[in-house]
């Protein structure tokens, strides 16, 4: 995986399998909707974030990298190969 900072969000790649829509539907994953624009915006830990897939197998999270590495990427469990588990 790999991250970097633009314009106060945290664009990330090299992470498979992230689908923010059987993340947000399973029904274990709660306060997060569907944006108009196909994005989904929700709470978790107290932070509110934005998650929007860019369309080449990266997706960003809003907010800042500290955020990023406080919450979302354990939140998202992003460390674990999940295609490896299969």
């Amino acid at each position: 995986m790999e991250y970097f900072s633009e314009n106060n969000k945290v664009i990330v790649s090299g992470v498979e399998d992230f689908d923010p829509r059987r993340i947000f539907q399973c029904g274990q994953c709660f306060r997060w909707d569907e944006d108009a624009d196909g994005s989904w915006t929700g709470v978790a830990f107290g932070k509110a974030a934005r998650v929007e897939l860019i369309g080449d197998g990266s997706f960003s999270v809003s907010g800042s990298t500290e955020d990023f590495e406080n919450c979302w990427r354990n939140y998202f469990d992003l460390d674990l190969d999940y295609a490896s588990a299969r």
